[in-house]
């Protein structure tokens, strides 16, 4: 029995041995921006939704998401969170709002797959996001860099002007 725990903690613990055996992703084997309906950054205005995903400890991630759905309403849904990154998955939950919203964050390597569910009266409502968001899909990796966590453009500080004549 011994001899059986230690094969499965060596094999749990232990990179692919053979080609299409699933690696163990750490946070930073996922780390960077994922976009979901286009191939180009945030700035670029397009109606879509985008991720960011970084480490901040050993076993919980920093990660933003933000979509924007099409005109006439325009509408936002924006998130930014710190949750724990578990093989491979993130998930955030929150009564916070308009009923219970769930959004688990599959990863592999090169995409994320989100689902969105929400109970009440929407699942866009009950995550807080604006009338129509739908944050479900496979977003695919943009870069692999550190994002800059500048996606929720209302959680950003105001930079302060410089007065010239305070010393």
């Amino acid at each position: 029995m011994v001899s059986l725990l230690v094969v499965a903690f060596f094999l749990h613990t232990t990179p692919p041995l053979w080609p299409g055996q699933p690696a163990i992703l750490t946070a930073r084997d996922v780390m960077g921006t994922y976009a979901e309906g286009t191939r180009r950054p945030p700035s670029s205005g397009d109606d879509a939704c985008w991720l960011e995903i970084a480490p901040v400890a050993a076993d919980s991630v920093r990660m933003q998401l933000f979509c924007r759905h099409p005109g006439p309403g325009h509408h936002l849904g924006v998130m930014d969170v710190r949750r724990r990154f578990d093989r491979g998955k993130v998930v955030y939950e929150t009564d916070e709002f308009v009923g219970h919203c769930r959004i688990v964050a599959t990863f592999t390597r090169g995409r994320a797959v989100l689902t969105h569910e929400g109970s009440g009266a929407g699942r866009d409502q009950a995550c807080g996001f604006g009338a129509y968001i739908d944050a479900s899909g496979t977003y695919e990796r943009l870069n692999a860099r550190r994002p800059p966590f500048d996606l929720a453009p209302i959680e950003r500080a105001v930079p302060r002007a410089k007065n010239p004549d305070h010393k």
